[in-house]
């Protein structure tokens, strides 16, 4: 079970950090960043620890859970930002 916990918390520390270094972002985004991260990091351990929850954290699982928060919570921001055209 601390896997599950452990994976939500490096997405979700992870959103935290990209809301906190952007301080232009509209009002309501940030929870839904940090969620996104949260879930992402997730699903990306999840699939990279061979799709078992129980079966202890790796670095690789570590890895991909942050990677694959990064990457999610990067692409979101660049698709939704405000453009001047």
């Amino acid at each position: 079970m601390t896997n599950v916990y452990l994976l939500l918390m490096v997405g979700s520390i992870t959103g935290w950090t990209v809301v906190s270094l952007l301080p232009t972002l509209p009002k309501g985004r940030g929870a839904f960043i940090v969620a996104l991260g949260g879930f992402s990091g997730f699903i990306g351990g999840l699939v990279a620890n061979g799709g078992t929850l129980y079966a202890g954290i790796t670095p690789e699982a570590a890895g991909a859970a942050l990677g694959v928060a990064l990457l999610s919570v990067g692409v979101t921001l660049f698709l939704t930002r405000n453009r001047s055209r």
